[in-house]
């Protein structure tokens, strides 16, 4: 599967961003969601997101599942 945001932008770009995120929001994990080319899920309204630190992996899976089920 190919990553669209990872082919539009350089490794140095969104090292930078991600720096630059980090640093105005210790406390938030960015992450950046993308829906795979196959998937019947709703088309998404963004795909950059910033993570409470303290979630783990399947409570993260959790709240996106049910904000793309009310949006």
């Amino acid at each position: 599967m190919k990553f669209q945001y990872k082919e539009d932008h350089p490794f140095e770009y969104r090292k930078k961003e991600g720096e630059k995120i980090r640093k105005k929001y210790p406390d938030r994990v960015p992450v950046i969601v993308e829906k795979a080319p196959k998937a019947r899920v709703p088309d998404l309204d963004k795909r950059k997101y910033l993570v409470p630190s303290d979630l783990t992996g399947m409570c993260v899976l959790g709240r996106f599942h049910s904000h793309v089920l009310v949006c």
